[in-house]
């Protein structure tokens, strides 16, 4: 009886921290080396998904644009705009190596893409407790890059 008490206190315990500790943020780690000097031009991105539940609030496209943001995923990062939920409207992308990069916005995806075409990954946002995050079936994604013209240079 008394063994049967404790587990259920255990039991109950650990339910109840798994509610109340937050679910930690979802991270791309950067590539070590050099990355490419800062952007001279806007480009822009054709983006397509595969493996993701919820491919009404990610962007098809995305314009990349050359003025820098405050150092939001703890390196340079410059402003972006997408499509999709109104969030990415407001996004923000930085290099993470040579040949790729990192783009977000508020409370949405991590997406590490290729500069060039190529296919990419995405990483679900997180927040609240640890059991719903736990439980959630949102996963890791595909993303395939396709670069396309701008409007402005298709307009011109």
């Amino acid at each position: 009886m008394r063994f049967g008490l404790i587990v259920g206190i255990l039991a109950g315990l650990i339910l109840v921290i798994a509610l109340l500790v937050p679910a930690q943020s979802p991270t791309l780690l950067p590539v070590p080396g050099r990355t490419p000097p800062p952007p001279a031009v806007t480009s822009c991105l054709s983006l397509t998904y595969a493996g993701s539940g919820r491919l009404d609030v990610l962007p098809n496209s995305i314009t990349l644009q050359t003025d820098s943001t405050s150092w939001v995923l703890g390196r340079r990062t410059y402003r972006a705009s997408g499509n999709g939920d109104p969030l990415w409207k407001e996004a923000f992308w930085s290099y993470a190596g040579l040949d790729s990069i990192d783009i977000t916005a508020h409370h949405q995806p991590i997406m590490r893409l290729p500069i060039a075409a190529g296919r990419g990954r995405g990483i679900p946002y997180r927040d609240g407790s640890l059991l719903p995050s736990l439980l959630s079936p949102q996963r890791q994604f595909t993303v395939f890059v396709v670069p396309e013209a701008c409007v402005r240079e298709r307009a011109a």
